[in-house]
């Protein structure tokens, strides 16, 4: 894949990676196959177009896969955005946090509003 621009794309790109999981940022499924939230999909895009070793299932948390993110997407670094299931006005990881965990959104779908919000 060409070098990812937005936060949308790389989540878009890496849901297609490994399937979804919930609570984590990687989760090893009984079978042994790792699989990634919203945020854990947009990093594991951007490891895997920077040709980069590391593995998303080696990244230690959340607030590692933050740090990279925001180091690839500088625009989304400190973003405030409106959820769109609440209304309420929070840091964008928070709310794609919650639109994935507690709200049971596809990444597909948390791409989707992304890309509605020019990110």
């Amino acid at each position: 894949m060409d070098k990812i621009k937005k936060l949308s794309e790389a989540m878009r790109y890496g849901a297609t990676l490994k399937p979804r999981t919930t609570g984590t940022i990687c989760r090893i499924w009984f079978d042994g196959s790792p699989r990634t939230c919203a945020l854990g999909a947009a990093l594991d895009a951007v490891l895997t177009a920077r040709g980069d070793e590391s593995r998303v299932e080696d990244c230690v948390g959340t607030c590692s896969a933050i740090y990279v993110l925001n180091e690839q997407f500088q625009e989304t670094r400190s973003k405030r955005v409106v959820c769109p299931v609440t209304g309420a006005i929070d840091e964008i990881e928070s709310v794609i946090i919650n639109l994935n965990d507690e709200y049971n959104w596809t990444r597909e779908r948390i791409a989707d509003w992304l890309e509605s919000e020019g990110l």
